[in-house]
């Protein structure tokens, strides 16, 4: 795919953040989800000095302890809500990013932006 079409910058997402067939786990503020809950921090207007690939990227985990400790760094997140997706193959890829082990960085495929909030489903 190419992504810079889509207006990613060059060798963006990096070569080394693959494809995954699994769930992820991150704050919503609405449920449902909506697309603005998936907002990269480019898509913000945050974060304008970090890296440019990395800031098109939205911040997740593969596992559910990534919530509990986002939630410990950000107490801004205590009055978000947890969801969980469903990700397919086909839906972007991933790499573990930052310091925090727990961390990962999701690309979402451009072709699946539009619709990409009905993967997830918020804990009750």
């Amino acid at each position: 795919m190419d992504w810079s079409a889509h207006g990613f910058p060059d060798k963006c997402p990096p070569e080394d953040a693959k494809e995954y067939n699994g769930f992820i786990y991150i704050y919503v503020k609405h449920n449902p989800p909506i697309d603005k809950d998936f907002r990269s921090a480019y898509d913000k207007g945050r974060h304008i000095n970090s890296d440019s690939c990395q800031r098109k990227s939205i911040s997740c985990g593969i596992d559910k302890s990534f919530l509990d400790s986002i939630a410990t760094l950000f107490p801004a997140r205590r009055g978000y809500k947890k969801a969980t997706g469903k990700i397919g193959y086909n839906d972007g890829v991933i790499k573990q990013t930052g310091n925090q082990p727990l961390h990962h960085s999701f690309w979402i495929a451009p072709e699946k932006r539009k619709n990409f909030n009905e993967l997830f489903t918020v804990e009750s």
